[in-house]
């Protein structure tokens, strides 16, 4: 068992100890980065803020009220 796994729900007590119970071989998936079947660790997504032309956006404003 790999030190990334402790406080995951996957992890079991298996004939030989503590055991991934959706992988085989836990240090292969967090030698990449974060394990994705880790239940204990919290991704945290950032958007940009897209940043808008004012000029277009009152274009498109205008397309849009034409149409109907």
């Amino acid at each position: 068992m790999v030190e990334n796994c402790e406080g995951c729900d996957r992890v079991v007590d298996g004939t030989i100890g503590k055991v991934c119970s959706a992988y085989p071989a836990p240090e292969k998936k967090w030698s990449a980065g974060i394990c994705n079947f880790a239940t204990h660790v919290k991704v945290e997504i950032k958007t940009d803020d897209a940043k808008i032309n004012p000029l277009k956006a009152s274009k498109k404003a205008a397309g849009a009220k034409k149409k109907k």
